[in-house]
């Protein structure tokens, strides 16, 4: 957790990350911006929150694993009104324990939550985890 948010704050930030890992479940798309910045090795783009969701979906099934990750950490930084830099960790027991780091840049939403506007996956996870024969 983060000095730089108030306890409302951190809980604001752990229920999204709780939240983020059932993505490609249906009602789960208000955890996304209209539009997300999405960067890779490859570069950035930006992505539709409808796409994003199609992606996450083929992504769990392509892993073939619903609760395969859990979060083990997190930290925060405001960096705006309203805005948060997320960085949080995660781990992949399926995969012989791998650790994942993924970065968020978050905005409050008015729900009071927080949506997801720019996402880094540092890791390709698919290729971390082993076949599935």
């Amino acid at each position: 957790m983060s000095t730089d948010l108030d306890p409302q704050g951190d809980r604001r930030v752990d229920a999204f990350l709780r939240s983020w890992t059932d993505l490609a479940s249906p009602g789960q798309s208000h955890l996304l911006a209209e539009q997300v910045l999405v960067g890779t090795e490859a570069g950035a783009t930006v992505i539709g929150r409808d796409a994003f969701v199609d992606a996450a979906r083929a992504r769990l099934a392509q892993a073939g694993r619903r609760d395969a990750a859990r979060m083990t950490g997190w930290e925060a930084l405001v960096v705006g009104e309203g805005l948060l830099l997320v960085t949080a960790t995660w781990a992949i027991d399926a995969a012989g324990c791998v650790t994942l780091v993924s970065d968020f840049l978050l905005q409050k939403a008015s729900d009071s939550g927080l949506q997801c506007v720019a996402y880094l996956p540092r890791q390709d996870v698919t290729t971390l985890l082993p076949s599935e024969a």
